[in-house]
């Protein structure tokens, strides 16, 4: 009986180490399936730039910026159908926003995009049954002292808002910091500095 038992043993532990063996043996067999496909996916072409998308909505409008490449095309549509589109070369997406600043029930469209280190603005309004481009301002004397980028764009209560860095501004009592331009919309399609703020 003893003999049957330590036979029986023996012949477990026998087993026991060739399952091993074979799963040690497919895990490096699948190791080696995993670092060729990796070599093989490296030898291959890159892939294709992928395609970003951003949208902002107004009521039954929609406004998108799309990244495709190294161009951004700017397009607008009113119950899914397109209005108007807009093809913008060399430039990376940035942002989009919708308001109706200038309280006539027609929607307009804040576009920021980047072109190297510097940054553009875009400005659309739907009016008389079709998508007009506006004049976005410049930053003009104080404003522009010490303009050092990295700008953003947004809305405040019935303001629009233009944000960045300024260094080295002598005129400013901080000297380095941020500054925010505060824009109304007039229904003649004019932009109005209301006040510039310089903060930390």
């Amino acid at each position: 009986m003893i003999v049957l038992l330590l036979a029986y043993f023996i012949f477990w532990m026998v087993k026991t180490e060739q399952n091993d063996s074979f799963v040690q043996n497919d895990t490096l067999h699948y190791d080696r399936i995993i670092q060729q496909s990796k070599a093989e996916i490296s030898a291959q072409e890159p892939l294709k730039d992928s395609i970003e998308v951003i949208k902002s909505f107004y009521m039954d409008f929609e406004g998108q910026i799309i990244q495709s490449g190294k161009d951004v095309k700017v397009a607008f549509f009113q119950n899914g159908q397109m209005l108007f589109e807009k093809k913008i070369p060399q430039v990376s997406i940035g942002n989009i926003i919708s308001s109706d600043l200038n309280s006539n029930d027609f929607p307009e469209f804040w576009i920021t995009l980047q072109s190297g280190k510097k940054h553009l603005f875009y400005a659309f309004e739907y009016k008389n049954s079709q998508i007009k481009e506006l004049r976005f301002p410049k930053l003009m004397g104080r404003q522009s002292f010490g303009y050092a980028g990295k700008d953003s764009l947004y809305i405040d209560k019935s303001y629009l808002v233009r944000k960045f860095e300024f260094k080295n501004d002598s005129f400013s009592d901080l000297f380095n910091g941020k500054r925010a331009c505060f824009y109304t919309f007039g229904n003649d399609d004019s932009f109005t500095l209301q006040r510039t703020l310089d903060y930390e």
